[in-house]
């Protein structure tokens, strides 16, 4: 099954998470350089609620402000079907040296939990998720070198304002020097596999559209959605999008 896309107006779209502002640079200078929008942003086909291709998005809105567009390329999902799985990213800090975890937690309401130790990181992994999910926790602190992990809580009440806490933690980390790359939950994907993997507890659909509609935003890679379907390659010029 392909999915079609469709010139909408821009002004429909709601976003329900913050972008990186390096990417966001990234992106316009293709778009500008090529001419044209290269890849539709897919929304649900409800409430217009972003699911893939925020950047795409704020280029248009923020960073290409000055070029007045008002349309933009997207495909309409079905959301709660099977064939729309959420996912999140995993956070990798590839560092060798043991990092403090009462340093990075510093100037947070973030606490330690527990911590648990296993064999293997690859079933560690797994596990964590949920533990996670099984606390209300905020997330899973994980050296794969030793296999140990640290379980973190905060006061939130809310996923949207765990994830705002998760994303404080990666603010201390790169304070001290360390490198934050997201990744997906393969570790095959992550090369080294020495260093520390920060996790975060799952978003549900009904969150994404609640945080889309209120007028709020997740932190910066809160949510990954896979979109099984084939969504139409199709590209535009530039210029039919103003």
């Amino acid at each position: 099954m392909s999915i079609p896309t469709s010139v909408i107006d821009l002004s429909l779209l709601k976003a329900h998470e913050r972008t990186l502002e390096q990417v966001e640079l990234e992106l316009a200078d293709k778009i500008l350089r090529e001419g044209v929008f290269f890849r539709a942003v897919s929304v649900d086909d409800k409430h217009y609620v972003i699911l893939d291709g925020h950047h795409r998005y704020i280029v248009f809105t923020k960073v290409l402000k000055e070029k007045n567009f008002k349309k933009i390329l997207a495909a309409k999902i079905r959301y709660f079907t099977d064939r729309v799985i959420l996912e999140k990213w995993y956070r990798f800090i590839p560092l060798e040296k043991k990092i403090d975890i009462n340093l990075i937690m510093s100037h947070t309401d973030v606490a330690e939990k527990m911590t648990l130790e296993r064999a293997h990181p690859s079933d560690f992994v797994r596990e964590c998720d949920h533990i996670i999910q099984r606390e209300g926790a905020l997330g899973m602190f994980l050296d794969l070198k030793t296999c140990k992990a640290v379980l973190l809580e905060a006061r939130a009440d809310t996923v949207l304002e765990l994830y705002d806490d998760l994303e404080n933690i990666e603010n201390n980390l790169r304070k001290i020097g360390c490198e934050v790359q997201y990744h997906r939950k393969e570790l095959e994907s992550i090369t080294p596999k020495s260093g520390y993997l920060l996790i975060g507890p799952k978003v549900e659909k009904e969150d994404v559209i609640t945080v889309g509609l209120s007028g709020e935003l997740f932190a910066p890679k809160s949510t990954r959605h896979i979109i099984c379907d084939r969504i139409d390659s199709k590209s535009i010029p530039l210029d039919e999008l103003v």
